[in-house]
């Protein structure tokens, strides 16, 4: 099947990539296991920063100038350049801001891997005496949670696609929906794998 006629769209602007290259490396629920390190952490994000982003970003640039009609993003690299630069920006401020942030609402040794972003919430409202807007916020991240979970699920199924229409895979994999123009075997067959990949570990520690 070619990629004419699945009719998908070859041109993603600046902003487009740096909106999915931001919501991609963005998660507020990475902070809390950071932020326990303490102060630290903030020399641990501009690492991270230096040690992942900016090599991956040196490929993704290379891949583009040497295939710029492949891979899922037609874009020519001097658009593709700039978004990386500007989405890393904003991704390394974010977190090194939200992780101040938590720190100094919430001492170290009382902040919870998990639950810690809520810390600093109901720290911060008690604080401001606003303590009714912690219940609207846990709403809120409980929804970007999902979503976000659900853009890397629909990310990676791409891979197994791809692999589908390249006849890597099988090519069942390859296919769209008719009617929501989905990977949709494809979806169904992560999801299948990723559920198993959870259940089994939990059943052999259970049985040990």
């Amino acid at each position: 099947m070619s990629a004419e006629s699945l009719a998908i769209p070859r041109t993603l602007g600046r902003w487009d990539l740096v909106l999915l290259k931001i919501v991609a490396i963005v998660n507020i629920n990475n902070v809390p296991p950071v932020a326990v390190y303490g102060w630290a952490s903030l020399g641990l994000w501009a690492l991270a920063f230096v040690m992942f982003f900016v090599p991956e970003a040196i490929a993704v640039l290379t891949l583009a100038r040497r295939h710029p009609g492949e891979g899922g993003i037609y874009l020519l690299a001097r658009d593709l350049g700039p978004a990386i630069a500007i989405a890393g920006v904003v991704s390394i401020a974010w977190y090194l801001l939200v992780t101040g942030a938590v720190l100094t609402l919430v001492p170290v040794e009382r902040l919870g891997v998990i639950q810690g972003v809520m810390q600093a919430v109901g720290a911060g409202a008690s604080a401001a005496r606003a303590g009714w807007i912690v219940v609207p916020l846990a709403l809120v991240m409980g929804v970007a949670t999902g979503g976000a979970a659900s853009a890397w699920f629909a990310g990676s199924s791409r891979i197994p696609f791809v692999a589908g229409l390249s006849s890597a895979l099988p090519s069942a994999l390859g296919r769209v929906h008719p009617r929501w123009h989905s990977p949709h075997v494809a979806l169904v067959t992560c999801a299948v794998l990723a559920a198993g990949s959870s259940i089994v570990p939990r059943r052999r520690f259970a049985s040990a």
